[in-house]
């Protein structure tokens, strides 16, 4: 029998795309970098990069911006997989919520997944 497998992210951040890393894997803080458009770019538009290669190569992704400002809820939406793509599970996969609401927001895409997905009430395990 063969096993199939489904790939999911789930794409988190708190605030704001805030720093990059340049060529040299060096952390370079937007705000003061004198050229954040040097190496890889700024932060969110290396996020935006990384989305768009997940979502070509059929990975789901899930977006959770945690306090996001205007600029990282545009971005987490333009990131997050639509329902329209092939396969993807029928559900919302963009939130925007408070710090307070971050373990139920996190439990509601868990139960979700599982639910699409057919793996019942299997615990999700997240890590940082």
């Amino acid at each position: 029998a063969s096993v199939k497998v489904k790939k999911i992210v789930v794409f988190l951040t708190s605030n704001g795309f805030a720093a990059h890393y340049d060529a040299n894997f060096q952390e370079v803080f937007d705000a003061t970098s004198p050229n954040p458009a040097a190496a890889n770019g700024p932060s969110v538009s290396q996020a935006q990069q990384v989305c768009a290669n997940m979502n070509k190569a059929g990975i789901e992704v899930f977006t959770v911006g945690v306090d996001a400002n205007a600029a990282t809820k545009t971005a987490l939406s333009t990131c997050a997989t639509p329902t329209t793509a092939a396969n993807a599970i029928q559900v919302t996969h963009n939130y925007g919520v408070a710090n307070a609401d971050l373990v139920t927001t996190v439990q509601t895409i868990a139960s979700q997944i599982a639910a699409a997905t057919g793996t019942g009430s299997q615990t999700l395990r997240t890590t940082q």
